[in-house]
């Protein structure tokens, strides 16, 4: 009997015989069930009609984009093109590469234009797009389409500079902005946007480009962004408007570029000497070549100054130079030491060095750089057990002739050895009498197999694989030294434990074919695949693989893949098997993920290197966004979505990505929410923290690498200065605030001061009544929301806030503390399930304003339960507020397993303040993220 068949056959069928009865007079071929009949009968046929319904209804793609071919009305092609787009976005059978084939048959700018407005799935608008020839309505699109997708390559697709240069001066979207200004290369209208962006991004991004002297002057003195200015100063090379910039700019990174761009070193030696800022003598510091003068900076400072001054010594001395010599032994510290010693080559001094009295690190690092095994030998000898004298012994086993590798290797009693240096002794030797002696002789196990990997007998190797203890080291040795008829032998013998190691040897492509497809050992045949560059072989290597079971069927094609190009074969392992390994090597990464099925998709998103894909993700899909956003490194497209995320768990993580200084300067001197200022102060310091020098490396880094690092160190240190000099104004500011007596003036602060910070200190510095009823009405701050209510007291000032407050949540709170309702009402009414969806929101807003209410308590919980199944992201702050009021254990736990992100981080500092530890299990999670959005 015949099995039965499946769903999907049994819809082909259907769909034939409804081919078969609706189209009239096709003769019996176009109904055939054999494609490739079909596909004949389509190549003949000329009924346009005909055509069409084949190329939208058959369950072929190759049959409809055969009828695709044969049709010539643009506007059919088009609604083909809409109609399986459409299909393709609601994830049906019949949407595939046919909607791409229609879209290029197309010759009809009308009919194409029709697609890139109306097409439901974002690849068919597109793919459209890039085929408009009308650079009016490509601009249209690309300033008003909904879909950022459509804009973003609308924009893209502008070819013209004039275009371009509108498209930059009318977008809000400057993310993009700048994107498409890269493309432009007309100076003079690059000339006129640095003048007229407003955004601060976009105008730097321009200053790039430009390249007329007055011009980057021009914006270098005025324009009114610090960072567009320093950009502008970058590109000057005039000493005299240098000069003029250094001394008359209010900005110290603008002054810190200029002095980086000076090649007056008297100027720059002044600059040095008499600069107040730290940072910007650094700058010049690092422009000078004069010995003499940067020793005396080295004789009058320990920080950063001193440092650079450093770096430039060891930049601008040469190797061989006794100044290294003399700086070593001056009292300068640990730090200056180690410089001399990076900075020198001079064997003499080396050896001094390693000899000296001083701290470990410099001491090890000459004895690393030195070369005579004799001098090496005596300080082993003289250092005994001390990690310099292993340091000693394992430079010298690097360079020792054969004589001296059998003493260290026998332990000899001149030599104190530890067990590492023997081990590296033995593997070096080439007297096999010696090495049976300690294969047999020897109690430590890693000598015996540092024994049998320098072994060159074949003979006595063969025995250890076949009857010894070290069967795997003997084998892989095997391999190594093998002649190529021995490779071949031992790659074919069925009964040799180790063919892998062999196999991994042969250059024959037949034999490594036949290995590939028809060995019986899964290793060998992985150890072949990884050999083979043959599509075909490589084809049919994997499809024979998905004979095989388990793990054996992933290893064969987890070889085959770094081998593949065939990007059809590779499709097909990304959507049978969501082979990440697959994705990285796709070519057209879109298509791809975009034909596998959402669920599938998320795995796949670290292998994507179509950075625009992965922008359309972090921009679109809800469920990819936060995935997405973590893999992109463009710097002006995480600040876009910074700006636009509605989490603030999700923001922070964002600013934890950014690597553009000026960027992070910009949030943490401009950002009213403290937690954003912390986080950028955070990436400053990691970022900072990253280019610090640390003994380990300093044994390993040459000059060049050592003086880099020390620039990008002291580039990072002018942020960190910039952290000192924001908290030190942060508090001047909010200690005169505590002085302030004026009502006026500090309910102008605490409505309208720069940073939170200052806008509570103003309102807890507030007493009057008047005042106080002022800043609740106006105020759209809940910081200071909280405080002003706290503080209100007077019953016809609350009625009046009742009445006009800014806020709904105020008003709620003035109308309860007024009497006029009671939480618990209002708590009952908010969640009928007629009552509107915004009005449970904000009477959990109003609770949050206020201190705990027990009375409350069990409601407030069940509100936040049913709050968290709406899922309204606009009333996360609030959710967070009443569990640091209301929450127990289990609210907490709901928390942090609802699905939330910004909820989950607030039950983790929840947790963290009220000493209960976070760990995986049975928490409770009664309720999850929007699952009863309506």
């Amino acid at each position: 009997m015949s099995k039965p068949r499946s769903l999907d056959q049994l819809a082909k069928i259907l769909v034939l015989l409804l081919l078969v009865f609706s189209i009239q007079g096709c003769g019996p071929d176009i109904g055939s069930p054999d494609p490739q009949e079909r596909i004949a009968a389509v190549e003949v046929e000329e009924n346009q009609e005909r055509l069409s319904r084949v190329a939208r209804d058959d369950p072929e793609w190759d049959v409809r984009k055969a009828a695709i071919d044969r049709i010539s009305d643009g506007a059919v092609l088009a609604e083909i093109a809409i109609l399986l787009s459409t299909r393709a976005r609601s994830n049906e059978e019949l949407a595939d590469e046919t909607v791409e084939a229609a879209i290029a048959a197309i010759r009809s700018q009308g009919a194409l234009w029709r697609i890139a407005k109306d097409a439901n799935d974002p690849t068919a608008r597109m793919s459209a797009v890039q085929r408009v020839a009308d650079a009016a309505k490509i601009l249209s699109m690309a300033l008003s389409d909904e879909d950022w997708a459509a804009r973003r390559v609308a924009a893209l697709s502008l070819l013209e500079d004039a275009d371009r240069a509108r498209f930059v001066e009318e977008t809000s979207d400057w993310d993009l902005a700048v994107s498409v200004l890269e493309k432009i290369s007309n100076g003079n209208e690059l000339e006129r946007l640095v003048r007229t962006v407003p955004h601060w991004l976009v105008r730097r991004a321009a200053v790039k480009g430009v390249t007329g002297r007055h011009v980057l002057e021009e914006i270098a003195r005025e324009d009114s962004d610090w960072s567009v200015r320093a950009a502008a100063v970058a590109r000057i090379e005039d000493s005299n408007t240098l000069a003029t910039i250094y001394r008359t700019d209010e900005h110290r990174w603008v002054r810190f570029n200029a002095v980086t761009q000076l090649a007056d070193l008297s100027l720059l030696r002044r600059i040095a000497e008499e600069e107040k800022d730290p940072q910007i003598r650094v700058a010049a510091i690092h422009k000078l070549v004069d010995p003499e003068l940067l020793r005396t900076f080295l004789d009058r400072e320990r920080d950063d100054v001193g440092y650079a001054a450093m770096a430039a010594l060891v930049d601008s001395v040469p190797s061989d130079s006794a100044f290294w010599s003399e700086l070593f032994a001056s009292d300068f510290g640990y730090e200056f030491q180690m410089a001399a010693v990076i900075g020198s080559d001079d064997p003499i001094f080396l050896e001094k060095a390693a000899r000296s009295s001083y701290e470990t690190e410099p001491r090890t690092l000459a004895t690393k750089k030195l070369n005579d095994p004799d001098l090496l030998l005596e300080l082993a000898v003289e250092e005994g057990g001390s990690s310099l004298g292993f340091v000693a012994l394992s430079r010298l086993i690097e360079i020792a002739d054969q004589e001296l590798l059998e003493k260290i290797a026998l332990e000899d009693d001149s030599i104190q050895a530890d067990f590492l240096a023997r081990e590296a002794a033995i593997s070096r030797l080439t007297n096999q009498d010696l090495l049976e002696r300690i294969y047999r002789e020897d109690i430590y196990r890693q000598n015996k197999e540092a024994a049998v990997k320098a072994f060159t007998s074949m003979e006595r190797l063969e025995k250890e694989v076949r009857t010894g203890e070290y069967k795997w080291v003997a084998g892989k040795r095997i391999a190594e030294i093998a002649d190529a008829d021995l490779q071949k032998r031992l790659a074919l013998d069925p009964t040799w434990p180790h063919r892998a190691f062999n196999i991994e040897r042969l250059d024959d492509p037949e034999l490594l074919k036949s290995i590939a497809l028809n060995d019986p050992s899964s290793s060998a045949r992985r150890a072949a695949v990884g050999r083979i560059t043959n599509q075909d072989v490589l084809s049919e290597a994997i499809r024979r693989a998905e004979q095989l079971e388990g793990n054996e069927e992933r290893w064969v094609i987890e070889a085959a893949i770094p081998n593949l190009t065939n990007q059809e074969l590779l499709g097909e392992l990304v959507r049978s098997r969501n082979d990440r390994q697959a994705m990285a090597r796709i070519s057209d990464q879109r298509s791809v993920f975009e034909s596998v099925e959402p669920s599938q998709r998320r795995t796949l998103v670290p292998a994507l290197k179509d950075e625009e894909l992965l922008k359309e993700l972090a921009t679109r899909s809800s469920d990819l966004r936060l995935t997405a956003l973590g893999y992109i490194e463009d710097d002006a497209f995480l600040l876009s979505r910074f700006e636009k995320e509605p989490w603030k768990s999700t923001q922070k993580r964002l600013i934890a990505q950014l690597s553009d200084l000026d960027v992070l300067l910009h949030l943490l001197q401009d950002s009213f929410d403290r937690d954003y200022r912390k986080a950028a102060e955070e990436r400053i310091r990691a970022l900072r923290e990253a280019t610090r020098f640390r003994p380990d490396e300093h044994w390993v880094t040459p000059r060049g690498e050592f003086v880099e690092r020390d620039r990008a160190y002291q580039s990072t240190s002018r942020l960190s200065t910039a952290i000192g000099e924001m908290e030190a104004s942060l508090k001047g500011e909010t200690e005169r605030i505590a002085e302030e007596d004026r009502p006026e003036q500090l309910a102008e602060l605490a409505l309208k001061g720069e940073f939170d910070d200052i806008r509570i200190a103003a309102i807890n510095r507030i007493e009057d009544q008047n005042t106080i009823e002022r800043v609740a009405t106006e105020c759209d701050f809940r910081g200071v929301a909280k405080v002003a209510l706290a503080k209100l007291t007077d019953l016809d000032a609350l009625s009046r806030v009742a009445q006009h407050a800014r806020m709904s949540a105020i008003r709620l709170v003035a109308v309860v503390k007024t009497g006029q309702a009671s939480w618990t009402g209002l708590i009952e009414a908010a969640s009928v399930r007629d009552a509107p969806e915004s009005q449970l929101g904000e009477v959990l807003s109003g609770i949050s304003l206020l201190p705990r209410n027990n009375e409350v308590a069990p409601a407030v919980v069940m509100a936040c339960h049913t709050y968290i199944r709406r899922g309204d992201e606009s009333r996360i702050p609030d959710l967070i507020d009443l569990l640091n009021l209301y929450g127990e254990r289990p609210l907490a736990e709901d928390y942090l397993n609802c699905g939330q992100p910004d909820l989950a981080d607030g039950a983790r500092d929840w947790a963290a303040r009220n000493g209960y530890m976070i760990d995986s299990g049975h928490g409770s999670a009664r309720a999850r993220w929007g699952s009863q959005r309506r």
